[in-house]
């Protein structure tokens, strides 16, 4: 595949997974998918890690959310305000989101900002 037209995947940690399943596939639409087999099996494996890569902070947020339900029935509701017993799923899940947030170059401040009633809300999209 040409280097060029290589795209990374939206998270910068699943590059090279990304690129090793679009080579795969590149190869697998090439040289069989237009020469008459549909058997798309070939590339599956390549995929599924590459899959695997982009769900780490889908994982971690099940994770915290667990937690966060157990904490929540047994404790917050029973009058257990502390809320420590989440803190590190918690710490693990904002990172990993921090992170991805990082490498798309979105700013919590661009998220926060109010744009209602003033002229960026009348402004077109960058």
């Amino acid at each position: 595949m040409d280097q060029a037209a290589h795209m990374n995947s939206i998270s910068k940690a699943c590059n090279e997974f990304k690129k090793q399943y679009d080579s795969c596939f590149h190869v697998w639409f090439s040289e069989k998918f237009l020469e008459g087999d549909k058997n798309d099996s070939t590339c599956a494996e390549l995929l599924e890690v590459y899959q695997q890569c982009l769900k780490m902070c889908s994982e971690l947020k099940k994770n915290y959310d667990a937690c966060f339900n157990k904490w929540f029935a047994e404790k917050f509701l029973k009058g257990d305000t502390n809320d420590s017993m989440c803190a590190s799923f918690l710490k693990i899940y904002k990172a990993c989101v921090m992170e991805a947030m990082k490498e798309q170059n979105i700013e919590l401040k661009e998220i926060e900002e109010n744009h209602l009633g003033t002229e960026k809300e009348k402004r077109q999209p960058s």
